[in-house]
């Protein structure tokens, strides 16, 4: 039996037989403050991954009363780090209980997140790929954190990806920059492995700037018209599974934020139409520097 340990954010973390796996997370982090530590038996783990049998698990003490052997058990590489995305997101909102984490995807458009709310179907990673493509930075494709005390918006440093194949539709240059990304990838799935400054590391805030509606229509020209703060709401708070127990905390948490952003529907059929439009329209706002959380917390 070989264990790598590593330390995250101050907490012991053990790789019993699956050294591949820590390998694997560190190049879909970003910001995350992760150095491999010698092992301490006497120090017991905060969470434990394992190999054997050819499946990979884990256990996590947010993890309770489920068991991935016997539900879906992750059996490559690929698999284990495609599944514990997710725990990483469950990890963050176990040490971060006051958050809220929405299912959604930001960038920075002059120094403000411009949201998107995962609305099915309408291409919330697909258009914040093209917005880094065209040089803006992405705060997260999935989930992306909000912090009610400030009503900004706080990165996870999760690398994004994208389901295979491609779209035939997708122009040679965005199959270019998908290219020149590649990170983890098997036959379903791409991480895309970015650069400073094309993803805003992990606990990075900016203040909000504007909730988008998406409306992906086929063979539609890109166009953005003004929605009802309510509308801009609703889709948030559908979408937030932080704090749940705290229904009026999170209701006027978020209409805050509507109230005092532009609230906008962007309808399109080319995602690369749909992202020039989209930061040409948050471009002129004043720029808002980034900050940056105490690595203290998780």
């Amino acid at each position: 039996m070989v264990v790598s340990r590593f330390e995250i954010y101050g907490e012991p973390v053990d790789f019993v037989d699956c050294h591949e796996v820590a390998e694997g997370f560190r190049s879909i982090l970003a910001g995350w403050d992760m150095r491999q530590i010698a092992p301490d038996p006497r120090v017991p783990a905060y969470v434990t991954f394992r190999r054997e049998g050819g499946i990979y698990d884990w256990q996590a003490p947010w993890i309770k009363g489920r068991n991935r052997r016997d539900d879906d058990p992750s059996r490559d590489l690929m698999e284990a780090v495609c599944d514990f995305h997710y725990e990483f997101i469950d990890w963050f909102a176990d040490r971060n209980p006051s958050q809220f984490c929405v299912h959604m995807a930001a960038v920075e458009v002059a120094g403000r997140a411009v949201l998107f709310p995962a609305i099915q179907k309408t291409g919330k990673s697909t258009l914040s790929l093209h917005c880094v493509q065209a040089g803006r930075a992405l705060l997260g494709d999935d989930v992306v954190a909000i912090d009610p005390e400030t009503s900004e918006a706080v990165s996870l440093g999760l690398m994004p990806r994208m389901r295979l194949p491609l779209h035939p539709r997708f122009s040679a240059s965005f199959r270019a920059f998908m290219s020149e990304h590649a990170g983890l990838t098997d036959r379903r799935w791409q991480y895309l492995s970015l650069r400073p400054g094309e993803i805003l590391p992990y606990g990075t805030r900016l203040p909000v700037g504007g909730v988008v509606v998406l409306d992906r229509r086929r063979d539609h020209p890109a166009s953005i018209e003004t929605v009802q703060p309510s509308r801009a709401l609703k889709a948030l708070i559908d979408r937030n599974f932080g704090g749940l127990d705290q229904p009026g905390r999170i209701f006027d948490s978020f209409r805050k934020i509507v109230e005092q952003v532009d609230c906008l529907r962007l309808t399109y059929s080319d995602p690369e139409e749909g992202a020039a439009l989209l930061i040409a329209t948050f471009a002129a706002a004043k720029p808002t520097p980034a900050r940056e959380v105490d690595h203290a917390r998780l």
